[in-house]
């Protein structure tokens, strides 16, 4: 099972955004891991060459986390997994240019060049090169309920968390996929952890 943890979050006058991001990436994680009886600190997280972070005693957990504006989210498998959250916003011609292939760029609408920017960002993730990879080379066909990712052979989904809100996930094999808000639960968590 592929549990995914999110909370919506404002940011206050005086904090840093990319701070506040981090540390509510990092106590949605904690959580998770505590409910798998896995207790964690920010010295068990380590980097791989490209970025990707991973656990250094959990070598059969894999976990991604990703934020935009007002929204953290994470996911936490038994698989390698890559997720991403975005906010439906501004879509330019450089924008479509850059991130989707001839193909995918057909007929696009703001909606759904968010939808394949999601899954191409969570399929980048996944495979643990970020964009050191060439978006473009990894082709999608989305259905109204359902995706298909061309380049490989992997199970992706995509998820409307709001109005304006898109989150997508990639990973090898298919799994479910639980859904957990965690916005009630944030001031439980001890932040000096990873400060």
């Amino acid at each position: 099972m592929i549990c995914v943890y999110y909370t919506k979050y404002v940011l206050n006058d005086h904090e840093n955004k990319y701070q506040k991001e981090h540390r509510i990436g990092l106590s949605l994680l904690d959580y998770g891991l505590k409910k798998m009886n896995v207790d964690l600190s920010e010295k068990d997280i380590l980097l791989t060459d490209t970025g990707k972070p991973y656990l250094k005693n959990a070598k059969d957990l894999y976990f991604n986390i990703s934020h935009c504006d007002g929204w953290v989210v994470c996911a936490i498998s038994n698989q390698e997994v890559g997720i991403d959250v975005e906010r439906v916003g501004y879509m330019s011609d450089g924008m479509v240019k850059k991130v989707l292939s001839e193909n995918e760029a057909q007929s696009i609408d703001q909606n759904l060049f968010y939808r394949f920017w999601t899954l191409k960002e969570s399929y980048l993730k996944w495979c643990g090169q970020g964009f050191y990879k060439d978006p473009r080379m990894v082709e999608f066909e989305i259905f109204e309920d359902d995706v298909r990712c061309l380049t490989d052979d992997v199970y992706c989904a995509s998820k409307r968390m709001d109005r304006d809100c898109l989150l997508a996930i990639t990973m090898k094999e298919r799994d479910d996929i639980k859904y957990e808000s965690y916005e009630k639960k944030m001031d439980g968590f001890n932040s000096e952890l990873f400060d």
